[in-house]
């Protein structure tokens, strides 16, 4: 048997001919029976959640909808970190996508 080795490989995630399997499950399957809180569950921790877990998971992504709509460093951050786990890059990610800050260009122009 001569298999080529994978470049890459998870636990997460795997693609087989025509079919994307996440966490094990057939995600043609999962589509229109699980909501949102449970498949980032399943993602997370690669089981399906009880009632109280999916109802916890729910309020923890209703709760952060703020921070992906108005703190675009935190979004940026996360996504950052997710794959390069350092609190470095994490930090150096937020303050870049902060962009300019025109009240400090304006007292600068007025000097």
């Amino acid at each position: 048997m001569n298999e080529t080795p994978k470049y890459w490989s998870s636990a997460v995630s795997d693609v087989q001919d025509n079919t994307v399997y996440i966490r094990g499950y057939d995600l043609g399957d999962l589509i229109g029976k699980l909501n949102f809180a449970d498949a980032t569950y399943l993602l997370i921790r690669g089981e399906l959640p009880s009632a109280g877990q999916s109802k916890m998971i729910d309020g923890v992504l209703c709760s952060v909808l703020d921070y992906s709509l108005r703190k675009p460093g935190t979004a940026a951050a996360r996504f950052c970190v997710s794959s390069n786990p350092s609190m470095v890059a994490g930090l150096a990610t937020a303050v870049l996508s902060a962009g300019s800050i025109p009240w400090l260009r304006i007292r600068l122009e007025s000097s």
